[in-house]
């Protein structure tokens, strides 16, 4: 639910009439220097919860009646994944 509402946050939050996190914010020109040639353009992508970094841990019961259990957390980007070993 947490996500849900950053995701909702990024979409809707303006500041100054221009939404900054939705990803509508391009090619956006800004004076820098004293003369109006002197200029930067920025794009600010969109922010979404699918984009962090998450670790995601579970608890739960397993029962093995042979005394082993492999077992393996899978991590986020399905690549870097752990295992316990004997």
């Amino acid at each position: 639910r947490l996500m849900e509402e950053l995701d909702n946050i990024a979409n809707t939050t303006s500041f100054n009439g221009k939404q900054l996190l939705s990803g509508n914010f391009t090619n956006q020109e800004f004076q820098i220097g004293e003369s109006s040639k002197q200029t930067e353009i920025a794009t600010i992508g969109a922010t979404q919860t699918s984009r962090i970094i998450l670790t995601r841990f579970e608890t739960g019961r397993i029962t093995s009646t042979s005394g082993e259990v492999p077992l393996t957390f899978k991590n986020y980007n399905g690549i870097d994944d752990f295992q316990f070993q004997k």
